[in-house]
């Protein structure tokens, strides 16, 4: 018997597979999207970069009764090389991808996995910050996945 996949995990891999659409073939300013991580790893110099990791935070229950109604909070990093001339330039061109993929216009609920009409929501942009001399730079976006799930049955609609 192959593992359930509940809603919530559903929502992440389809946020995932969206991210993982950023390359410069598909249009987009970057090839982040050649290496997209579920969770932040350790970074050494010789990790490929330009790169995005998702992770998620502290589920919130906005409501209960025989259906739940959950806000995930979501987080998304770009991590890249820092350049010497110009470091925070992959930043943006990274931030602005992130934005395109994630925040389609005509699919606001992701496949109908989300509820209206919250739907994915957009949150705070900001730089990571990182230690002067740094050989990395990177930005991170919020974003929030409002869903239903049934009382007792997480994998249904």
């Amino acid at each position: 018997m192959s593992p359930r996949v509940y809603k919530r995990g559903k929502i992440i891999d389809a946020l995932l597979d969206r991210l993982r659409s950023i390359t410069t073939a598909n249009g987009f300013e970057t090839d982040a999207g050649l290496y997209v991580s579920y969770g932040l790893t350790p970074l050494t110099d010789s990790d490929p970069f330009p790169r995005i990791a998702l992770t998620v935070g502290e589920t919130q229950t906005l409501a209960q009764g025989k259906k739940i109604l959950r806000r995930l909070p979501i987080a998304v990093d770009f991590i890249d090389r820092a350049t010497k001339d110009d470091p925070l330039r992959p930043v943006e061109a990274g931030l602005g991808d992130m934005k395109r993929a994630l925040f389609v216009a005509n699919d606001k609920m992701l496949g109908g996995l989300l509820a209206e009409p919250e739907g994915l929501q957009a949150g705070e942009e900001r730089h990571r910050e990182t230690e002067p001399g740094s050989a990395f730079v990177g930005c991170q976006i919020d974003a929030f996945a409002t869903y239903v799930e049934v009382y007792g049955a997480p994998e249904e609609p």
